[in-house]
């Protein structure tokens, strides 16, 4: 670069300096105004404050209330609203017990379709057939195969839309089985 182009570009850079510097003083800061707070009488039962001492107002207290809310701690697809009304107590000992607590412990398959034993949690056994109600969630068995039974759950997700959610029940893994 030439001297002249450097020149240019020094001057240049000054002008700007110059230009952000200003010679006037900020404006002195505003006072701020006091506001009027409403300070309510004590209710009776409530420790009054003695005459003669100033009472402030305590800040007002926040109480959340979760009630018609989703925890915001679950994942938007855990979030699900079973399709129908939910009945308060299971109409069968298979609606007691979530999916993941039965264990298939036989198939058999007959001339009127196939049908499965599932153990529950307390050491029960039942024998299943397709369209039997199963889980907390009102899952339906929709097909009993060779090695598992196939339960849909259907719910509304956190968007409203009706969903259909498949799990299995498999037997369970043999010692030394991956």
């Amino acid at each position: 670069m030439s001297r002249a182009g450097f020149r240019m570009v020094a001057v240049f850079g000054l002008v700007l300096l110059a230009a952000g510097c200003s010679d006037g003083t900020a404006p002195p800061p505003q006072p701020a105004v006091p506001q009027k707070i409403k300070v309510q009488s004590p209710k009776a039962g409530e420790n009054a404050v003695a005459e003669g001492s100033q009472s402030t107002a305590a800040a007002p207290v926040f109480v959340y209330n979760p009630s018609g809310r989703r925890d915001p701690f679950l994942g938007l697809l855990a979030v699900k609203k079973p399709v129908g009304a939910r009945q308060p107590q299971p109409q069968t000992p298979l609606q007691e017990y979530e999916l993941g607590q039965f264990r298939l412990t036989g198939v058999i398959r007959n001339s009127s379709g196939p049908a499965a034993m599932v153990m529950a949690p307390g050491g029960k056994s039942y024998v299943v057939k397709k369209g039997v109600k199963i889980g907390k969630n009102g899952g339906t068995i929709i097909a009993i195969e060779q090695d598992r039974i196939v339960v849909e759950e259907r719910y509304y997700d956190f968007a409203g839309e009706l969903r259909r959610d498949r799990q299995e029940i498999r037997f369970p893994n043999k010692a030394g089985d991956n």
